[in-house]
């Protein structure tokens, strides 16, 4: 027997109602890719023709235009699947976070089987019900022969091809690792006083950033992904504070991590995590004084060779994840936020790989800013470097 999903929010307005649809793109979307402007100006044109939007959640191709409908003022309907959540609490959060008025949200809640730690499962139901309640449906890139694709054409529904663009999905051009030789001296100190934070490049919101904060970005003009690894540094910059994160941290605790490593021993440990599509840091980040972090309550963390047994202690890590040795990177962590007013001019140094970085780095950074790769770099840190 089929359920028919559950309707939350407000009075659905009678109107007609538009799926614009995207097949998966790539992680890391760049700013003036064709997909984002087109899915833009399809909400824009439906929204002008007095039409409301019906999308989803989960992945960016359904969230951009449920943005692009929050910024025009349409209507939405959103297909998501039941969750433990208070459904009210969850719409609530939603209309804040994607910047929508409440008044002109709602949604439709089907049984998910699969639940949470299978959302993927569900998603063809969730893809099928889109078209099902929509009364048109304006295909934007569609991989050929998908499941989208064929939802569209077996879904005998009014389409609108005026907005469609050729399915490229944007290679990801993640930052390579520094081959040793390139390397500049002072990177490999014989002490180094310093625990450093590397950034890594996000393939959606920043820890902190609201979706609607980072779609805004994501449909600028320009190019590039907007939360790249030196766009993250620039950010913390700005911001002067290390946002904890909760991500594979024990008991989903939030922290800032670090490691003890010098900068050319770290470099020789930057890794692609294929599981996670993204390196496990890039050649971006801030060190600061050590025994001012362990003052301010940085620990180093406790590596178990037989499996982490205590999974609620933020400073115990199994040493290995299959082939994987974490003890090598000497990882330390800070429990949640830290903030970065409190280290003065001698207790932090900003890194950047290039001589060409530097520059702009400077200018919003109040401390000094060091290129990996300049080997020609006279200037020196408080560290002694090997002859």
């Amino acid at each position: 027997m089929t359920i028919s999903p559950q309707r939350i929010g407000p009075e659905c307005p009678d109107i007609s109602w538009v799926a614009v649809l995207n097949s998966r793109q790539g992680k890391y979307p760049q700013r003036g890719e064709e997909w984002i402007r087109a899915t833009c100006d399809a909400v824009r044109d439906a929204h002008a023709s007095g039409k409301g939007i019906i999308s989803s959640l989960g992945l960016k191709t359904w969230e951009i235009s449920l943005w692009a409908a929050g910024k025009v003022g349409a209507p939405v309907t959103l297909v998501l699947p039941h969750s433990k959540a208070n459904p009210e609490t969850l719409l609530e959060q939603i209309a804040e976070d994607y910047q929508i008025h409440p008044k002109h949200l709602t949604a439709l809640l089907f049984p998910a089987p699969h639940g949470p730690h299978r959302p993927k499962a569900d998603w063809p139901e969730r893809d099928r019900l889109v078209v099902s309640f929509a009364d048109e449906i304006w295909p934007v890139s569609l991989r050929p022969g998908g499941n989208l694709e064929a939802l569209v054409q077996s879904g005998g529904k009014p389409v609108m091809e005026t907005h469609r663009v050729a399915y490229h999905p944007m290679e990801d051009h993640p930052i390579q690792p520094i081959e040793q030789a390139d390397l500049a001296p002072w990177t490999f100190p014989e002490t180094w006083p310093y625990l450093t934070h590397w950034t890594h490049s996000f393939g959606g919101p920043w820890p902190g950033e609201k979706p609607a904060d980072y779609y805004a970005n994501l449909a600028q003009p320009g190019t590039g992904n907007p939360c790249s690894s030196p766009a993250t540094l620039r950010r913390i910059l700005e911001e002067k504070l290390l946002r904890g994160s909760a991500s594979r941290m024990p008991g989903g605790q939030r922290a800032v991590a670090f490691t003890a490593l010098p900068p050319g021993p770290a470099m020789e440990t930057m890794r692609y995590r294929k599981r996670f599509q993204r390196w496990n840091y890039e050649p971006y980040g801030i060190a600061l004084d050590r025994k001012m972090l362990l003052e301010l309550g940085a620990r180093p963390v406790t590596y178990e060779s037989e499996g982490c047994k205590d999974r609620e202690n933020l400073f115990v890590q199994g040493q290995r994840s299959g082939r994987a040795d974490w003890s090598v990177e000497q990882e330390w962590r800070f429990p949640g936020d830290l903030g970065l007013s409190q280290f003065g001019p001698g207790q932090a140094v900003v890194i950047v790989r290039n001589p060409q970085d530097r520059g702009d780095f400077q200018a919003i950074s109040p401390w000094p800013v060091q290129s990996l790769t300049d080997l020609g770099e006279s200037r020196t840190i408080s560290c002694k470097v090997k002859p």
